[in-house]
Formats: C-alpha cells, structure tokens, sequence
C-alpha cells in the first residue's frame, strides 16, 4: 500500500514569495538629514501583529535627532523578530515643517490560517498536526511545511 495515495496535506496560507534577509545597511528613503529632530514613529503594513509591539523594538525616539546608525539598528532588530518580509523605513518632513515623520513600513510574513489532513484513515488529524510541528497562527515557513511533510510520511512508513 502507498502511503502518498493516503496522505495529502492541506496547508491554506497566503502564498507570498519569502524574501532572504538583507546584508548591508539598510537605506533610509525620503527627505532627510542625519540630525533632524523626529517628531512621529509610526509603523504601516501591520495586520497580525500590534505596531506598539513593533516600535517596542525601536531605539531611534520621538524629540531625539535622528540617527542613520540607530535606525539601520533599529531595522536589522524588526527584521530579526522574523515576522516580516519586507523591512523598509521613510524618512519625511513633518507637516509644520519643524521635525521628520518616520514611518516603519513592514510586510508581514504569510500566517497559517488552517492545516487539513485528507485520506488519512490510520492516522487521526489530531495525532499528524501534533507530530507536524505546525499551528495556526503561525508564520509560515516553507522548510517547517516540508519537515512536517517528511514527519508524517515516516509516520506513515512505520
């Protein structure tokens, strides 16, 4: 008996390509000089997660001068709370004219929505979603899918 005509897993996630982590400093866009006093953080591109939670982890502050150094900091700690694919940062005057707008813009990684089992008949749902590895609300990773794939195919084997 095949064990792949008995096993297939649903997995319904958004599908969105997974970008690799940047290298290099990361620029800073917009219209601004190093020194300018910062007068608003504000983070874009949130869905799942809280944008206080994101500026938790930001260390360039609202009155302060802003800091090129501290920001590249500041956008190498977002990206490595490993929710985001996408890290970028705009530098804007503010509207008096008196400070700069900066504002976190953010893709959020893909979330598991729902993990379905179809054909499994030895095997209940309950037992292959705890030996997978996987949960909902969970971001979603491409080589955690694929482990979880070969999990339940030796569950299978055995």
């Amino acid at each position: 008996m095949n064990y792949k005509h008995f096993l297939l897993l649903g997995l319904c996630a958004l599908a969105l390509p997974l970008a690799a982590a940047p290298s290099a400093p990361l620029p800073v866009s917009g219209n601004a000089a190093t020194g300018e006093i910062v007068t608003s953080l504000t983070v874009t591109g949130v869905r799942s997660i809280n944008a206080d939670k994101v500026l938790a982890v930001v260390r360039q502050r609202v009155g302060e001068p802003m800091n090129t150094e501290v920001l590249n900091e500041d956008l190498k700690r977002l990206w490595k709370m490993g929710r985001f694919q996408d890290v970028n940062l705009d530098a804007q005057p503010d509207h008096n004219g008196k400070g700069l707008r900066l504002d976190f813009q953010v893709t959020e990684k893909p979330v598991i929505q729902d993990i379905r089992f179809f054909g499994n008949k030895e095997i209940g749902d309950g037992t292959l979603l705890d030996k997978s590895g996987l949960a909902l609300k969970q971001t979603f990773d491409q080589d955690k899918v694929a482990a979880a794939v070969r999990t339940i195919e030796g569950l299978y084997k055995d």
